[in-house]
């Protein structure tokens, strides 16, 4: 029952790609070399300040402590600006996928939309959240596995137990931090609609990522065997070639998804 209601995204998704492949392709290609370009600024005019003659030059000019408090805050600004606009097409791909399963007709241009200042710096805070949320999950859920490693390495130096007894501790210890990993990735599913919501509801971060774990925590198992069908798909991408395909297919499915179930949500509450 799960795989045909899911495999009901996936046909709709299809379809939709048939009809528009060049435009969201190429959507996505844009928008992923912009945010490429965003993150990789600042990190090539350090590179380039540092390795050139200009460094060199203000050395023998200026007093050292005023270069580099120029240069740190220089780079802090210009790190700030590019993952705000990295922030700004990353929601802008969301726009887009948001408005092409409702209306079935891609507009290019939604990647764009959020690259006003004021909207940037507000997606950068809503990704800013996000990533410490993840961040502390991933914490949550290695810690254990960290601490067991120490135990696994303090018994190995200290112990005399035989080889045998270290090879079913590390086998273990491998389940046990993959067992974490998958855990964590199904905690992150709780988030998936965050986006949308930020989108929809023009709501602060913090509201739309409460109102994505309260819409998502009925549908988990079937959004975990949504992303787990998509594993042979990922397993392609190794040639490359197919993530051009497989990338928006992914993405499309999982937007049809979630504007699915946060209707079904908003009309319950309704009724």
């Amino acid at each position: 029952m799960v795989v045909t209601l899911l495999g009901k995204y996936k046909i709709k998704a299809k379809i939709l790609l048939l009809k528009y492949t060049v435009i969201v392709t190429a959507a996505f290609l844009v928008s992923f070399l912009l945010q490429i370009l965003c993150i990789a600024f600042p990190f090539a005019g350090v590179y380039l300040f540092v390795s050139g003659d200009l460094l060199e030059a203000l050395t023998n000019r200026y007093n050292n402590t005023i270069i580099l408090t120029v240069f740190v805050t220089a780079v802090s600004l210009s790190v700030f600006f590019g993952f705000a606009l990295f922030s700004a097409l990353k929601m802008g791909e969301s726009l887009f996928l948001k408005n092409y399963s409702s209306t079935h007709t891609p507009t290019f241009t939604d990647i764009f939309k959020f690259l006003h200042p004021t909207k940037a710096f507000s997606c950068f805070a809503f990704h800013c959240r996000l990533t410490a949320l993840k961040t502390g999950w991933l914490l949550y859920y290695t810690t254990p596995v960290g601490l067991c490693f120490l135990m696994v390495q303090y018994l190995k130096s200290f112990s005399a137990l035989p080889d045998l007894s270290f090879k079913i501790l590390e086998t273990g210890l491998i389940l046990f931090f993959w067992f974490a990993f998958f855990m964590w990735r199904f905690t992150l599913l709780r988030y998936s609609a965050a986006g949308f919501l930020f989108i929809e509801e023009k709501t602060s971060p913090k509201i739309a990522i409460q109102k994505s774990t309260l819409i998502t925590d009925s549908f988990l198992l079937n959004e975990a065997a949504l992303n787990i069908s998509f594993f042979p798909w990922f397993m392609s991408c190794i040639f490359i070639l197919p993530l051009f395909y497989v990338i928006p297919y992914y993405r499309l499915t999982k937007a049809l998804f979630t504007a699915e179930i946060s209707e079904d949500m908003i009309a319950e509450k309704v009724m």
